[in-house]
C-alpha cells in the first residue's frame, strides 16, 4: 500500500460486539499512522461512534477525527470535529 492512501470501510462495526469497538478503533488508528493512510468509515451505530470518542479523548487527543452526518434535505453534510465528537458522546447527543 502506498503512503498517503485512503481506506474506505462500509459499516465498520458489522459483526462486532460493542465491547471490542474501542480496541478496533485503536488498531485502525495505529495502522493508519503506520501506513500513512486516511480512513473513511461508515456506521449507524451509536456504540461505534461513542467508542471512537472515548479513544479520541484518552489516546488520540491530537488526532484529526471527524464525523460527517449526511442529511438528504441539505446541500452539505453536518461535520463534528474531534472535540465535538467527544462532547456529543459525553452528553449523549445524537450525531448519526
Amino acid at each position: 500500500m502506498l503512503k498517503g492512501g485512503v481506506v474506505l470501510i462500509d459499516e465498520i462495526d458489522t459483526g462486532l460486539h460493542y465491547s471490542v469497538m474501542q480496541k478496533m478503533w485503536k488498531m485502525i488508528s495505529a495502522r493508519s499512522v503506520d501506513l500513512g493512510i486516511q480512513v473513511f468509515a461508515t456506521t449507524h451505530s451509536r456504540d461505534c461512534y461513542e467508542s471512537l470518542a472515548s479513544i479520541v479523548e484518552s489516546d488520540l487527543p491530537q488526532s484529526e477525527v471527524a464525523i460527517h452526518r449526511i442529511e438528504p434535505d441539505r446541500e452539505s453534510g453536518v461535520t463534528f470535529s474531534n472535540q465535538e465528537v467527544v462532547v456529543a458522546a459525553n452528553r449523549g447527543l445524537e450525531v448519526r
